[in-house]
């Protein structure tokens, strides 16, 4: 198979300057703050660094990771929407990527007009969207609100449309990230049958998604990216088992969790939950927060709270806390923990204790919004 791409050492770094000091905890993990101590910031941070690989035409290769590990940052320079600070990559064929789907329409024109201009943007002729309007009507579904404006669209529906759009471009080599998160079922498994007719024609397909069930379909190959770094490449099980061997921590000077328990007031998905959890402090923590998330299997958040603590002494620290007020859906959940101090410092901890609601459990309630997670709160109160 001929190479449709190579990365020699590829690695991107911000500098980072002066920003407003974030107001709590909730601030400081959506802004991504790392600070070291209160007070300071590293210079720069860098979000990929030394990655390297190649890829065949007809390949499917899943890019997997955490949250913040480089997946879309590598995505993007491969794409050309970010300029490496280091290194390089080489493609062979006409390119697609599928990352911020539909960010080139214009709002006041309507859906059909906008097909034209998006198609235009990714490098169709217009014969060429003319040739294929109809597949991307009816692959886009977004019925008689072809001819109003993309304003009045649903997300989704403005997302749906942008997806059939680059879909149907023909690429040699396919970028998609996340992608076939996009909608509801129906078009989730529209979509990932688009991809494989892609990829049967010979293409070579990049896909970062946090769906492994997904990852697993399609993909054979799997390159596992941890804090900016390409940590292993190989067969999609072995990336995913290196993946949840081990839980990860990313404890500052001031803060290490040593200990985390959690237990279940029954099986229900409505079940209470009661935390025990133990921090060795390095010194003492003014206005100290606590943030408890859950992840389903899929790694996004389903559910989270956070609770201020007050002032806590240095030393060790015992907590007990009792989350509930969220019924959650048959399935498995990972729970995971930071603590921030009033300079914005954050020990984050993931993968801390597992707990699973069966299908089997009568009268469940399935949890609200899980396309929005970060909308659903735990009822988090100290014991």
């Amino acid at each position: 198979m001929s190479l449709a791409i190579e990365v020699r050492g590829l690695g991107k770094c911000y500098s980072l300057g002066q920003r407003k000091q974030p107001a709590n905890l909730r601030e400081t993990l959506m802004r991504g703050w790392q600070r070291q101590n209160a007070g300071s910031e590293p210079a720069s941070h860098w979000a990929l660094r030394d990655v390297s690989f190649k890829a065949s035409m007809g390949e499917v290769i899943g890019v997997i990771g955490r949250n913040g590990s480089g997946k879309s940052t590598l995505l993007k320079m491969l794409a050309g929407v970010l300029a490496p600070t280091e290194g390089e990559a080489h493609l062979a064929g006409r390119l697609c990527s599928l990352l911020e789907l539909g960010t080139g329409f214009h709002p006041e024109l309507t859906g059909r007009e906008n097909v034209f201009l998006y198609g235009a943007m990714l490098g169709m002729s217009r014969s060429e969207v003319r040739r294929k309007f109809d597949a991307i009507v009816d692959f886009a579904s977004v019925g008689h609100f072809l001819d109003a404006p993309v304003r009045t669209y649903s997300s989704g529906m403005h997302v749906r449309l942008g997806f059939a759009v680059a879909a149907h471009l023909e690429p040699e080599i396919l970028l998609v990230d996340e992608a076939l998160a996009v909608g509801d079922a129906a078009f989730s498994q529209k979509a990932l049958a688009r991809i494989r007719e892609i990829s049967s024609s010979g293409a070579c397909v990049l896909l970062v998604s946090h769906d492994f069930k997904q990852i697993t379909a399609l993909c054979e190959r799997a390159l596992l990216l941890s804090r900016g770094q390409l940590t292993f490449d190989g067969t999609v099980q072995a990336a995913l088992d290196l993946m949840h061997e081990t839980p990860v921590a990313t404890a500052t000077a001031f803060a290490l969790l040593e200990s985390c328990a959690l237990q279940r007031d029954g099986m229900a998905g409505d079940a209470a939950m009661r935390i025990s959890c133990q921090w060795q402090l390095s010194e003492r923590v003014a206005a100290a927060q606590l943030a408890v998330v859950i992840r389903d299997p899929a790694d996004r958040r389903v559910a989270s709270a956070w609770l201020p603590l007050g002032d806590l002494a240095a030393g060790r620290q015992s907590l007990e806390l009792r989350a509930g007020g969220v019924a959650f859906s048959p399935g498995e959940y990972r729970l995971e923990m930071a603590l921030a101090n009033a300079g914005g410092a954050v020990s984050r901890h993931y993968d801390l204790a597992q707990f699973r609601v069966p299908s089997d459990v009568p009268d469940h309630r399935p949890i609200a919004a899980l396309s929005e997670p970060e909308n659903v709160l735990l009822k988090l109160s100290r014991c």
